[in-house]
């Protein structure tokens, strides 16, 4: 067993006011964002590593401080607290720098030998660093609170497929890109391209989600839109994306983004 005990923690814990923690711009963002809902278990062994895991839900976030990548027995440790949340096939976001190892000590921990990284599902994090004014010849808008529903919807509905959502997983994100602050770029009164941004006090930006209709793709509407929203939200903005996604990755690159690290998805395949 593993020599770290995990317990029970609030949004309140000094974990997250560590030196390490506030300087670990690759999953400050994600964990940040959680604890600040109510709906998200919180586990931490008080100083090296927290464990996000959202009701209900497959999905597990672990944050591990940058001097424990060789520290096996915290590992373990993290994967013994995760056998205890008896999720159904757990998919697990975790520093790609220990998903490998993690992968294997896993596995053995659940005796499901297949847990493995899965590179398809891996992301990659960029932190805004070029100032480009790409977005000066387009109609860009924050969206109205009242209308912002109904265009979350028709976008993600038509999309679902395109990001691998079931209904279930599909309603869930409309529902939560609702109520964050919602950007649009319009062709004539279409919205063709819009932009969820996930903003809170003590941490950067996160550009949550960025679509655009297919048949207005390849015009430069992203990459405008991204582009305004570094100019006039924050000084410092985050995004994640699918590390085997290029379109998204020349959008990053194209808006003044440099990549600052990846995250492993692990599953069991």
């Amino acid at each position: 067993m593993g020599r770290y005990t995990f317990k029970p923690i609030d949004r309140n814990h000094p974990i997250f006011s560590s030196d390490d923690y506030l300087k670990d711009a690759l999953l400050f963002n994600y964990i940040e964002g959680a604890r600040r809902f109510d709906d998200n278990n919180l586990y931490s062994d008080g100083e090296n590593a927290v464990i996000c895991w959202k009701h209900n839900h497959q999905n597990v976030w672990i944050w591990n401080s940058s001097d424990t990548f060789d520290d096996v027995d915290l590992l373990i440790s993290i994967a013994e607290k995760i056998v205890t949340f008896n999720i159904q096939q757990p998919e697990i976001f975790i520093r790609s720098e220990v998903s490998d190892k993690f992968s294997d000590i896993f596995a053995l921990a659940t005796k499901q030998l297949d847990y493995q990284p899965n590179d398809t599902f891996s992301l990659g994090a960029y932190l805004h660093k070029t100032e480009k004014d790409l977005y000066k010849d387009f109609d860009i808008q924050k969206m109205d609170p009242d209308e912002q529903h109904s265009i979350v919807e028709k976008f993600y509905t038509g999309l679902k497929n395109e990001f691998r959502w079931n209904d279930e997983k599909a309603k869930h994100f409309i529902d939560e890109y609702s109520i964050m602050e919602g950007y649009m770029l319009k062709d004539g009164d279409t919205p063709v391209s819009i932009a969820i941004v996930d903003t809170g006090e003590g941490k950067a930006s996160d550009i949550r989600s960025l679509a655009t209709l297919e048949p207005y793709r390849n015009k430069g509407y992203a990459s405008a839109l991204v582009s305004y929203l570094t100019k006039n939200i924050d000084d410092d903005v985050m995004v994640y994306s699918n590390k085997g996604n290029k379109a998204a990755s020349k959008v990053w690159s194209k808006s003044g983004f440099i990549s600052i690290g990846e995250i492993t998805l692990l599953l069991n395949n």
